[in-house]
């Protein structure tokens, strides 16, 4: 066994014994300087703000799940977007803006900090991480709020199509029923023709003199024969009219109401998820980076300065069983 083994093995508690004081006073100045150069100053910390969300008011599309749709719409650039303007996270960022490239590096920095992923419960896991925590919480809300608003706005300009189409049906179908309308107002005024089927019974019993009561005996044939022409002349094209009209209005109505529904859907308010976990400001840190690096500094500089002390020890025990063995040959008689 050499000389290193045999300290190794039976010197260590004497080498702490010896340099116990030595090796604290490194502990602490490591300690100290490890606290400092991992200060705010030097290395801030990262916190991180999380919400879970879950679809709502989605319309079914294709094969997409709403929890898809809803993934889908979050990893749009658009919302990207808007939060590099609210948050102003060039500079947030601390990003060089005169740089031709300057917004693909602000994006990819909030790629890498934004994190949306779905749950084995069919909703969805949004994360940011910043170094501001109210900027972390805030970038959530404001990413759910442009959610909600850019959702709103595809399904209104959807129905901006069909308002416009359903807005033309109507105003020709009202044009059409006041045409129709005019039409048997003139009808009415100039040949006093409003119900035909009565007036045409009552009609042809004043021509044949079958008027029950006394009535009969004073009947104006004048005015019989003038009702018989208006209605031989005009009779026809008043009913047909009238029953154009008839299916005319319904046919309005029933677009009106369409119409009135398109407004409802283009002018209400939904939400279109559901916050089961709200945005909260972090407290703490996400990973307290700070504490592993002063761990791993002073253990290691702990370690190093033990090696060091040990090593020194080592070159003693040479330095010493060299001059022993010198000693012992000077007493050696010479043969």
């Amino acid at each position: 066994m050499n000389t290193f083994t045999f300290f190794r093995l039976n010197d260590f508690l004497s080498i702490l014994q010896k340099y116990w004081l030595h090796l604290l006073t490194i502990l602490v100045i490591a300690f100290a300087l490890s606290w400092f150069f991992t200060g705010p100053h030097f290395l801030q910390p990262w916190y991180k703000s999380t919400a879970i969300v879950y679809p709502v008011n989605l319309s079914p599309y294709s094969t997409e799940t709403p929890t898809e749709q809803l993934l889908q719409l979050l990893e749009s650039d658009d919302l990207k977007d808007t939060l590099i303007s609210h948050f102003k996270l060039m500079e947030h960022y601390k990003v060089d803006t005169t740089l031709p490239f300057a917004h693909a590096v602000v994006f990819n920095k909030l790629k890498k900090k934004l994190t949306i992923s779905n749950t084995r419960f069919e909703s969805v896991y949004i994360q940011v991480l910043d170094k501001n925590p109210e900027y972390a919480c805030m970038m959530i809300n404001d990413l759910i709020d442009q959610l909600n608003l850019k959702i709103r706005n595809i399904y209104r300009k959807q129905f901006d199509e069909v308002y416009t189409i359903v807005k033309n049906q109507m105003d020709l179908k009202k044009s059409e029923l006041d045409s129709l309308d005019m039409r048997l107002n003139d009808l009415t005024v100039d040949y006093e023709l409003f119900d035909v089927p009565a007036q045409a019974n009552e009609v042809v019993r004043g021509y044949l003199g079958t008027v029950d009561g006394s009535n009969g005996e004073v009947i104006n044939h004048e005015n019989v024969a003038k009702f018989m022409q208006n209605i031989i002349y005009f009779g026809s094209e008043h009913v047909r009219t009238s029953g154009y009209a008839y299916n005319s209005r319904n046919e309005y109505l029933n677009l009106k109401n369409q119409f009135e529904n398109v407004q409802k859907e283009i002018t209400k308010e939904l939400s279109y998820v559901n916050i089961i976990n709200s945005p909260k400001v972090p407290l703490l840190p996400a990973y307290n980076l700070r504490l592993y690096i002063m761990l791993f500094t002073n253990v290691g500089v702990l370690f190093i300065a033990f090696l060091l002390f040990s090593f020194l020890e080592v070159l003693k025990l040479k330095k010493g069983v060299k001059h022993s063995a010198a000693e012992i040959r000077e007493t050696l008689p010479v043969l």
